[in-house]
């Protein structure tokens, strides 16, 4: 089961932009092979810096699998401190029972920064210590409940989103029974047409019958 194939993206996109534009979180919807079909309000640390650079971007893509690992074990979410250094949780959207996709946000603090930690990190990797910094301290600080409430709403809109792909679901199997239906009327209608072609073509051999045994007792009888 594919998620792209029966959910709106670009509807889920425009929700998840607004969102970011009222709460400044991020948000990101990925299925399960890891692609990215929604991402709003990155942070410049992770799209200038965590992303770009190799080595840290493989700490991406480890705290991404990571958390999809949790959630596969049947958690309602996950709240994961990536090894870059900011906070991020999964939430996973379920249709018809089954786990199809990820609903993450993140790339947040619990506190305000402690400076020494990126610091470290912006030699080890080679990132431009003031622009890294300054990066850093664009990230959002969001308190525990504060993201609870978060989790609460992206709960609420994971299941949302699940119910608009079960919807999607059996809407495209209605359409393939009624395309199949179709199919079978048309070919009854075909069958009908052959039949009904046979029908008429006995009925005037028939009649052509009929008329060459009058003829033949006409002449009989003279």
């Amino acid at each position: 089961m594919k998620f792209a194939e029966f959910v709106d993206i670009d509807e889920l996109r425009e929700l998840c932009e607004s969102f970011t534009a009222l709460s400044g979180a991020v948000t990101a919807i990925l299925d399960l092979e890891g692609n990215v079909l929604v991402a709003t309000g990155w942070q410049d640390i992770c799209l200038r810096f965590h992303r770009v650079n190799p080595q840290t971007a493989c700490r991406c893509t480890e705290s991404d699998t990571v958390l999809a690992g949790q959630l596969q074990k049947g958690g309602t979410y996950n709240v994961y401190k990536c090894k870059n250094g900011l906070f991020d949780v999964a939430v996973p959207i379920i249709v018809g029972g089954e786990h199809v996709a990820n609903f993450f946000t993140g790339q947040f603090l619990f506190y305000p920064p402690d400076e020494e930690p990126f610091v470290a990190q912006a030699k080890e990797f080679g990132f431009d210590k003031r622009s890294y910094l300054e990066a850093l301290h664009k990230v959002p600080v969001f308190s525990e409940q504060q993201v609870r409430t978060m989790m609460e709403f992206f709960m609420c809109l994971a299941r949302i989103i699940g119910e608009m792909g079960l919807a999607g679901i059996r809407r495209e199997e209605s359409n393939r029974e009624l395309r199949t239906y179709q199919e079978h009327l048309e070919l009854r209608n075909r069958e009908l047409e052959q039949m009904n072609k046979v029908f008429v073509g006995r009925e005037l051999k028939m009649v052509e019958l009929k008329e060459r045994i009058r003829e033949l007792e006409g002449k009989i009888g003279a």
